[in-house]
């Protein structure tokens, strides 16, 4: 257990103190980080600073030279870049500013309002001069800002001016040089923790690669031998006090069972594999494993009983295969004689399904003829129809006729009445007068003429009607012949049509009458072949019987 104890000690000492280096080192690398961003930001401001303070320098020497042009030239432009300089765009009090902004220590400030003060007295000699060159009064202007008295107070600003800049540029680069010397103390601490981690880093990694991760290796490699069937594998690894060492002392253990485990469990197999049944599990299986040892006396003593069962079923089965032979060839023997009889009827059905097929077919046949008949009963039916009309037609026009020749015939009557009145008349008369005597004679003659040709002709013309009435009745009766023969015909053609509809149906049943009959033949046919089959399957399992009885009574069982 002090081995135990000191390998996970030193596990966690050595995770404390390499935890404890990588925070200290990650601190120091983020203090590092912040000491580089300022050590540039004072770089930055330090450029600034001596930008802002040439500026600052710039605008002084820039509103000397606008004032001092002036006095000079009396040129109002310089005068207007000196106003514009002052109050518009005022580059010195805009960098004064900003470097205020920066920040500035109470030295430099004082360096500053001393500058300030100077620059007021300087400005008022400026005003004075801008003043008198306004006036044209040049010399004036000019002895203000070109005589000794102006240039000393420049210079005086000057030298101010000169002093803030140095000072700040001194400031600042001390600032810098000692954040500079902070930020390289700083890397020299970060790259030594770096080293530290590095070193603790690869002792650990070794201490581990050493007592846990090749172990582990070892073991899983065991394992993976063990899961491939491979017992006789082994386990190069010290049995101690240490997790490792337990584990190793486990996997040996558990190779070992599982050895002891398989050798029994074979041996048991082996047994059975030889008929011998009669063997059983005694040694104690721990675990999980006491299922097997469970199942495999479980399956001894299934087989035990199966194998009994077996044995008696296969008698039985010897006995009842001699009698399932017996019955099967008298069966097969009844098969046969049906097989015959089922023939036999079949023939029969099948002569008579084809005398209903013939009768069938000549009543379509008679059906499709009296149809035919039918349809020229009705033609001549319908032309005997048209006939009477025809016919009475005929009458019609011939008493029509009658009655145009009955009109002739007394128009014929008053002429010669008339040529009789004539003759009369003319008779009295002169010369004149007899001579149409005789044409009132001509003229009755020949009224007489069409008098007898009429009458004549009126006694043909009443033959002819009662001929056409004598041909009209005829008709008549004949077109109600034609009616009931079409009738009778269409009565006939519909009894034909039941016939065929009936000796179809008819032939339809006898059909699958027949086709049952086939397969009563077949099923019969069948049932001979299964019945021979059966006598000989009946006879091969009793032979098989007589086998699986002797193969069963080679088992060595329990209860024998």
């Amino acid at each position: 257990m002090k081995e135990q104890r000191t390998l996970l000690e030193s596990t966690k000492r050595t995770n404390k103190i390499f935890s404890l280096i990588v925070i200290t080192s990650i601190l120091f690398g983020v203090l590092t980080i912040l000491a580089s961003f300022k050590t540039n930001s004072l770089n930055n401001e330090r450029f600034l600073l001596q930008e802002y303070s040439a500026k600052l320098k710039g605008g002084s020497d820039y509103l000397t030279d606008q004032i001092k042009l002036y006095a000079a030239t009396g040129d109002i432009k310089y005068c207007n870049n000196y106003e514009k300089e002052v109050t518009e765009t005022k580059t010195t009090t805009k960098y004064l500013g900003l470097i205020e902004d920066i920040g500035i220590n109470s030295d430099e400030k004082k360096l500053i309002e001393t500058s300030k003060n100077e620059s007021d007295t300087l400005i008022n000699l400026e005003e004075e001069a801008i003043k008198n060159a306004r006036q044209g009064n040049l010399k004036k202007a000019q002895e203000l800002v070109l005589g000794n008295t102006y240039d000393s107070k420049k210079a005086s600003i000057d030298s101010y001016v000169l002093k803030f800049q140095a000072a700040i540029m001194e400031r600042s680069e001390r600032t810098v040089i000692i954040f500079e010397v902070i930020l390289f103390l700083l890397i020299l601490i970060t790259v030594g923790l770096s080293c530290i981690i590095l070193y603790t880093f690869s002792k650990y990694s070794r201490f581990i690669k050493e007592r846990v991760i090749s172990p582990i290796i070892a073991l899983k490699n065991c394992f993976s031998e063990i899961s491939k069937g491979n017992l006789e594998t082994s386990i190069d690894l010290d049995e101690d006090n240490t997790e490792i060492g337990e584990f190793t002392t486990v996997a040996k253990n558990t190779q070992s069972m599982l050895k002891d485990y398989i050798e029994d469990i074979s041996t048991s197999l082996n047994r059975i594999s030889r008929k011998d049944i009669t063997t059983s599990i005694e040694k104690e299986y721990i675990g999980d494993f006491e299922e097997i040892k469970t199942s495999i006396n479980g399956i001894v003593s299934f087989l035990n009983e199966t194998i009994s069962e077996i044995n008696v079923a296969a008698k039985q089965v010897a006995l009842g295969s001699e009698e399932i032979a017996s019955t099967s060839t008298a069966l097969s023997e009844g098969a046969s004689d049906q097989a015959g009889s089922v023939e036999e009827l079949s023939a029969s059905i099948n002569e008579i399904y084809n005398d209903i097929r013939q009768n069938a077919d000549n009543s379509k046949d008679v059906s499709n003829i009296l149809n035919l008949t039918v349809e020229k009963i009705k033609d001549s039916d319908k032309k005997m129809n048209d006939m009477l009309i025809a016919m009475e037609n005929i009458s019609s026009a011939s008493n029509e006729i009658s009655r145009i020749i009955s009109t002739i015939s007394s128009v014929a009557f008053q002429t010669n009445l008339l040529a009789v009145n004539t003759s009369i008349e003319a008779s009295k008369a002169n010369v004149q007068g007899k001579q149409f005597t005789v044409i009132a004679e001509e003229i009755r003659t020949l009224a007489n003429t069409s008098a007898n040709a009429v009458k004549e002709t009126t006694a043909l013309i009443n033959e002819s009607i009662s001929a056409v009435e004598n041909g009209n009745s005829l008709a008549r009766e004949t077109a109600e012949m034609l009616h009931g023969i079409v009738s009778d015909s269409e009565k006939i053609s519909n009894l034909v049509k039941e016939i065929s509809l009936v000796s179809e149906k008819q032939a339809l049943s006898t059909e699958e009458i027949t086709k049952g009959i086939d397969e009563i033949a077949a099923v019969v046919q069948t049932n001979s072949a299964t019945a021979e089959e059966s006598a000989a399957a009946s006879e091969e399992l009793a032979s098989q019987s007589e086998l699986l009885s002797t193969a069963v009574s080679e088992f060595k069982l329990i209860n024998n």
